[in-house]
């Protein structure tokens, strides 16, 4: 790394000087309709050769760019800065659900990093404003529930269309207070939350479960069992079940392992109602659930510096590969000349 710095530096003599502060500004649209195609701009200023790391949510796709010099590593695309103050990529929206965009620049010059403010882009099937809404063709699932006895614990499995694009609900253990006669609850998977429902304010939103049944007061408590996709996250242990109550509580949940391409949780649950899965910002899961406020502020807000540096660390490789991209570049630009 210390070689290419050299190699920078001795090709900089070239270029004009540029003395004001980095920074990185991100533009998307807020909402988008499913499976749509949209541009994400990144206004750039203070930086003449470093880099920007992106990070597409869950579900996104990276489409392609005009920009020259980039490169893709998962949900994670690379581009890297030579006298550029305007990068614009095209992206990919999921079915449904909603996703934060985040990122990371890189001034190779002064060596100094910080973070860009995340973006969030829901994805949803009404024009009517911008809170998320019930898709139209969710199937109700219709599921027995057999005769439990007071102070008994049984577990109820679900049928495999209880799944949206992210998660899988597979399994309920349903604790009796009082005696449970046999009946039909009726279950439902959205990608988007439901009509007149807010979505969480959390960095990911991947999926959302509603039980309807006449059992709530003879239930004491239900451990609910889901899986979602490893494609669709990257940190496991920051996924938690949030409950709707009015708003939204987060469970206790538990990160159970990993099996055939999905990672298995439980969550216990004090009554059957709404649910969704999230994936927070924070560094696990207990360290997210004083609020939903403050996990929406970790997700926007997260801190330069050595946080910043922190978090390009984890990113194998690239900042070597910036620095390749912008030698080409400066090479390639003085050619033109």
């Amino acid at each position: 790394m210390r070689r290419l710095m050299l190699i920078l530096i001795a090709l900089l003599v070239m270029l004009p000087s540029m003395a004001s502060a980095a920074d990185v500004v991100r533009d998307t649209p807020a909402v988008v309709s499913p499976g749509a195609e949209f541009n994400v701009t990144l206004t750039i200023s203070g930086i003449q050769v470093g880099g920007v790391v992106e990070t597409l949510p869950a579900g996104f796709t990276f489409v392609s760019t005009d920009y020259p010099w980039y490169n893709i590593s998962g949900q994670k695309v690379a581009f890297a800065i030579v006298n550029s103050t305007r990068i614009v990529y095209t992206v990919k929206a999921p079915s449904g659900g909603s996703g934060a965009f985040t990122g990371l620049y890189e001034d190779l010059l002064d060596e100094s990093n910080g973070s860009i403010a995340s973006t969030t882009v829901t994805v949803k099937t009404s024009s009517s404003g911008s809170e998320a809404v019930e898709s139209s063709v969710v199937p109700t699932i219709s599921v027995p529930v057999p005769s439990i006895g007071a102070g008994e614990r049984k577990s109820i499995s679900l049928p495999s269309e209880a799944r949206g694009d992210h998660v899988c609900f597979t399994s309920l253990d349903i604790a009796a207070r009082d005696e449970v006669h046999p009946e039909v609850m009726k279950v439902e998977v959205y990608d988007v939350a439901p009509a007149g429902v807010e979505a969480p304010r959390y960095q990911k939103v991947l999926g959302y479960l509603r039980i309807t049944t006449g059992l709530e007061d003879a239930v004491e408590s239900v451990h609910i069992h889901f899986k979602v996709k490893t494609s669709s996250i990257q940190h496991p242990e920051n996924v938690v079940l949030l409950r709707w109550d009015g708003a939204w509580t987060p469970l206790d949940t538990s990160y159970v392992g990993e099996e055939n391409g999905y990672y298995v949780f439980e969550a216990k649950s004090p009554g059957l109602s709404l649910y969704a899965v999230a994936e927070t910002a924070g560094s696990s899961v207990e360290s997210s659930r004083t609020s939903t406020e403050s996990v929406s502020s970790n997700a926007t807000a997260t801190t330069s510096g050595e946080t910043a540096g922190a978090g390009a660390e984890k990113t194998p490789g690239f900042g070597a590969l910036l620095a390749v991209l912008c030698i080409t570049g400066i090479a390639l630009s003085h050619r033109r000349r």
